[in-house]
């Protein structure tokens, strides 16, 4: 955390009459964390862009979560991290709406918004011909 020193509200506003502006110092402060340990302004700054540059998690529209829930797929957290793994790839190619489709199961994923639109079993692929449409990007696992 940084610490900002400098004038008073007073001295500033007496400074700002006669037309100088006043100095402002910053300087590196230790802040105590809510576990009782003291963390400096570097460590905050480091565990910060960390938590930054971390991918957000999958998130699955009400649509596709009607979809799971009435198509009985089980999702493991494997297959949520596979998941991810795809979305984060078809983000770098600058994909905008992409079909992942695993061994098991299929989803239409909006990429910026990191949203599942939709989602099927892998077993209906193989009863039926399936279309996918409105996607510009297809990640196989």
């Amino acid at each position: 955390m940084t610490e900002i020193r400098g004038p008073t509200f007073a001295q500033m506003s007496q400074a700002y009459a006669g037309g100088a502006t006043p100095k402002v110092e910053t300087g590196n402060v230790a802040t105590q964390s809510t576990r009782g340990t003291v963390t400096s302004g570097a460590d905050f700054a480091a565990k910060l862009d960390q938590a930054m540059t971390a991918p957000a998690p999958v998130k699955f529209s009400r649509h596709a979560e009607e979809r799971i829930r009435s198509r009985g797929i089980a999702m493991t957290p494997a297959d949520l991290d596979r998941l991810g793994r795809a979305v984060d790839a078809a983000a770098a190619k600058g994909s905008k709406d992409s079909l992942v489709v695993s061994n098991s199961l299929s989803f239409v994923v909006n990429v910026p918004s990191r949203t599942v639109v939709t989602a099927m079993p892998g077993s209906t692929r193989n009863d039926a011909t399936q279309v996918f449409t409105k996607i510009d990007s297809a990640v196989l696992l």
